[in-house]
């Protein structure tokens, strides 16, 4: 397990109510750009996280994008390898 202050710069952190205390100036730092993340502790542990929303798009792409890999590299790992002469007996074909 990777230790909170390996992924979060202490300006990243905050407690919950210093959060709610100080909501508009963290929105601002994160949707500025000028923090990309803030790790929202909750009795001294990471509860939640606050992004931008563009940082959130970006996962959301992510996401489908790596789901829409798995499904074509399952399609291509399942797939057997017919041989052709197989293929044409199977619909009563020919090549002359």
């Amino acid at each position: 397990m990777l230790h909170m202050s390996t992924l979060y710069t202490e300006e990243e952190l905050v407690s919950s109510s210093k959060l709610v205390k100080n909501f508009g100036s963290y929105l601002s730092k994160v949707s500025n750009n000028e923090l990309e993340k803030i790790g929202i502790l909750k009795n001294n542990k990471l509860d939640a996280v606050m992004i931008s929303g563009e940082m959130y798009n970006m996962f959301q792409d992510f996401l489908e994008h790596a789901g829409i890999y798995d499904s074509i590299k399952s399609r291509i790992d399942n797939t057997e390898n017919i041989p052709g002469d197989h293929i044409l007996e199977k619909f009563w074909l020919s090549v002359k």
